[in-house]
């Protein structure tokens, strides 16, 4: 290989790995920012814990159900194709 181009080849791989680091300290330090300015503004949870524990237990409830009506569906088609 020439000279020139693994110089060229290395030159642009330390270009890509400089701006990739660089984008990803800048992503982190948003984040951290963003986070203390939400910490400093909102001081109450946005939804208590009556709600949130509602909530989830009606998305067990949902997923119990859609997960019975899938077996009771498969079992159905089962039994169809073995009469058949």
């Amino acid at each position: 290989m020439d000279n020139q181009v693994v110089a060229e080849a290395l030159t642009l791989t330390l270009i890509g790995v400089g701006t990739a680091f660089v984008l990803l300290i800048v992503l982190m330090l948003s984040i951290k920012a963003m986070s203390y300015v939400l910490a400093k503004f909102i001081t109450k949870p946005m939804v208590n814990r009556t709600e949130r524990d509602s909530l989830a237990t009606q998305n067990n409830k949902d997923k119990v159900l859609a997960a019975t009506l899938g077996v009771a569906a498969y079992r159905a088609l089962l039994s169809k194709a073995k009469s058949e």
